[in-house]
């Protein structure tokens, strides 16, 4: 009994599984629009991690896009990855940016590079 599966009926017409579509057709494709993020985070070590995640999340729930790495990989494989991302900003966050409480927010077209307080309004306002 601890093993009971809970189904609701599908409107009719309307199939899923095997056999939903005819022999050789695949399902539509549904159109995605890539996202460009407005700002890239780049996490140097464990606390620049940490800190990438806070503020992903603090930034995503005022609207801005962002992008970041959720593998643990190389500042080299995330810096590659921000720049194919397209991303207009980008920022490199470690245990020494914490402690200063500033960051450098370069801007990946031109390579300027400009300071910024390390916190979450301030790194919105610079991307809008």
């Amino acid at each position: 009994a601890d093993d009971v599966v809970v189904a609701r009926a599908l409107p009719e017409g309307l199939r899923t599984g095997p056999g939903a579509f005819a022999e050789g057709d695949a399902p539509p494709a549904l159109p995605v629009a890539p996202v460009t993020p407005a700002i890239y985070l780049v996490g140097v070590d464990d606390a620049g991690r940490a800190e990438v995640d806070r503020l992903a999340y603090a930034l995503r729930l005022e609207g801005i896009n962002v992008g970041a790495d959720v593998r643990g990989r190389s500042v080299k494989a995330q810096m590659k990855s921000a720049d194919k991302s397209q991303a207009r900003l980008s920022t490199v966050i470690g245990s020494g940016e914490i402690e200063a409480g500033t960051l450098q927010l370069k801007t990946m077209a031109t390579g300027a590079v400009s300071p910024v307080a390390l916190n979450a309004h301030a790194l919105a306002a610079a991307c809008r």
